[in-house]
């Protein structure tokens, strides 16, 4: 299976971090191809500048997570709730 893990926590050394190292881990062990892709480590601006009235290019980073979410079987979102939500850079 495809699986594309996508760390939504900004801090690569946190907890949520150590849970998506151990499921690429265990993924690849059982023979699944994986894509890890750490939020933290994207360099994009989350805000739309001119809102809904024009489309703003995409990064690197943003076209390469499209890519990954078309490759995929199985997509899997690793983040912390804080206040409620997902953290605001996984927003963006």
């Amino acid at each position: 299976m495809k699986i594309y893990i996508l760390l939504g926590h900004p801090d690569n050394d946190s907890f949520n971090a150590r849970i998506a190292n151990a499921y690429s881990h265990a993924a690849k062990q059982k023979g699944h191809e994986v894509r890890l892709q750490r939020i933290g480590d994207m360099c994009f601006d989350p805000v739309l500048w001119k809102g809904y009235k024009q489309q703003q290019e995409l990064e690197p980073e943003l076209k390469q997570a499209q890519e990954n979410i078309l490759w995929c079987e199985k997509w899997v979102i690793i983040y912390p709730v804080w206040w409620g939500s997902v953290p605001a850079i996984l927003k963006g």
